[in-house]
């Protein structure tokens, strides 16, 4: 979220040179016994515990063997720090990929009578088919159901939105009593205050570049931009003026480009003013 510091231009450092960095922390996996896995981004280990198999090379969690159970209504949960992702292989072979400061809950029965799990963040789903359990996504007050699909979903908590895109497959969307089903490379937006659903037209895959390690925006929002960015970098950020926040831009980065090089893209688009006082990233309108 933007901080609301306001900083006179006769304070502003131009030559503040402090580093930021992408933020580099783990993982914790939460299970239904209330035992507490903490995953860190350390390279090429393997270990197994109570049938959950780590992987931290690949950043894959699987729980096809997971042997904790712990009674009716009890949960599983895992949760990614700013910076972080990781892929968990569900206990039907479900795939789901969490990105950046994102969760997954899911009951210690999944699998059973029901393939249901509950989001926070950004998640893109490859599903196993299976016409006898369709698998229900919760986020934000909006369902999705499937029966076997890819398609990704983004509902962090500070959004308005949760935006649902389809990959492959179908999906149907259920928003405050009324649903809509999706075709491939299409998008739901479903509003969280009054529950309508806005149904677009896109490059599914574009919504996807983050499960291939890139940052590719299409004529998207500064503000949107920058916000996305903080998931992944730890930096802070400020408008001096409102309407730089709708400026529109293009952008495809490598994920782990330096913080750097993306705001020297940025300044070099010519579109506003761009300037950095310790962690803080300033942006004002162009002068006349």
């Amino acid at each position: 979220m933007a901080t609301s510091l306001f900083y006179a231009p006769d304070i502003i450092d131009l030559l503040d040179n402090n580093k930021i960095d992408m933020a580099h922390n783990g993982a914790r996996l939460v299970l239904a016994d209330g035992s507490v896995m903490n995953i860190d981004n350390g390279e090429g280990r393997l270990s197994e515990r109570c049938g959950v198999k780590i992987d931290t090379l690949t950043k894959t969690i699987s729980l096809q063997s997971l042997k904790i159970k712990a009674g009716k209504g009890k949960h599983n949960v895992l949760k990614t720090d700013k910076g972080c992702e990781y892929k968990v292989i569900l206990p039907d072979g479900t795939l789901a990929h969490l990105s950046s400061e994102s969760s997954l809950l899911f009951t210690d029965n999944y699998g059973g009578n029901e393939r249901k799990v509950e989001v926070e963040g950004e998640v893109f789903f490859d599903v196993v088919k299976d016409k006898k359990r369709p698998f229900v996504v919760n986020a934000g007050g909006i369902s999705t159901i499937v029966l076997g699909t890819k398609f990704n979903i983004n509902a962090y908590p500070q959004s308005q939105e949760v935006v649902a895109t389809l990959l492959s497959g179908s999906l149907k969307v259920v928003n405050g009593g009324k649903s809509v089903v999706l075709s491939p490379d299409q998008q739901a937006v479903c509003s969280k205050r009054n529950e309508s659903t806005e149904v677009k037209k896109v490059d599914a895959s574009l919504y996807l570049s983050w499960t291939e390690g890139s940052f590719s925006f299409r004529n998207e929002k500064l503000s949107n931009i920058l916000s996305t960015l903080q998931k992944w970098y730890d930096f802070d950020y400020v408008f001096l003026d409102n309407e730089c926040k709708v400026i529109r831009m293009g952008m495809n980065l490598p994920r782990n480009a330096g913080f750097g090089e993306i705001l020297e893209w940025m300044n070099n688009a010519e579109l506003f003013k761009i300037n950095k006082k310790g962690k803080t990233v300033i942006i004002e309108k162009l002068e006349d």
